[in-house]
């Protein structure tokens, strides 16, 4: 009977009082989400970073930047920005590489070099002209796609998706606390 009363007390702070500070997670971009926003002005300047969240009129991002002692290194920095000096709102949806473009132009550019350089070698006599070029044509095609498909597979960018300044997720300002007790 104890051990019931505990956890229904347990469950009534939880639910009633949340958590200070925490965001609220709403349907829209949850807290903790990379965005990048573009500023009003003739700049246009681009943040990028991590949605904190919104409180009143204002957007709490934590954005990084590129430390000045030691290159590569990141700097965390808060930035608190007015939702009226945003021109526009975008959410990562992750990461993507170009394996098929690489692999396509690769093979492209593979079998033009490999059918000119077949059309003028008269080495190998066995062959004709047209033979020779289809020949070397292919294996430089492939070679071609082969090394264009692991370049592009190195050469990585973000998709970034429009979202609405709605979406943001709110700050909670009330105060609370959470007590758990475990026997």
């Amino acid at each position: 009977m104890f051990l019931t009363r505990c956890s229904w007390l347990t469950m009534l702070c939880v639910v009633a009082l949340p958590m200070s500070g925490h965001p609220q997670d709403s349907a829209g971009i949850p807290a903790g989400t990379r965005i990048r926003l573009t500023l009003d002005g003739p700049a246009r300047l681009r943040l990028t970073g991590r949605v904190i969240g919104t409180l009143d009129d204002t957007v709490y991002l934590r954005a990084w930047r590129e430390g000045p002692v030691v290159p590569g290194a990141a700097v965390v920095e808060s930035c608190a920005l007015p939702l009226d000096g945003i021109r526009s709102l975008e959410v990562s949806d992750g990461t993507s590489n170009h394996v098929v473009r690489g692999l396509a132009i690769g093979a492209i550019v593979g079998a033009a070099v490999g059918g000119l350089a077949g059309a003028l070698d008269n080495s190998d006599t066995r062959l004709s002209g047209g033979d020779r070029a289809l020949a070397w044509a292919t294996s430089f095609a492939a070679f071609g796609a082969a090394t264009g498909a692991l370049i592009g597979r190195t050469l990585r960018y973000e998709v970034w998706l429009p979202a609405s300044l709605a979406d943001l997720p709110r700050i909670n300002r009330r105060v609370g606390t959470m007590v758990t007790l475990r026997f």
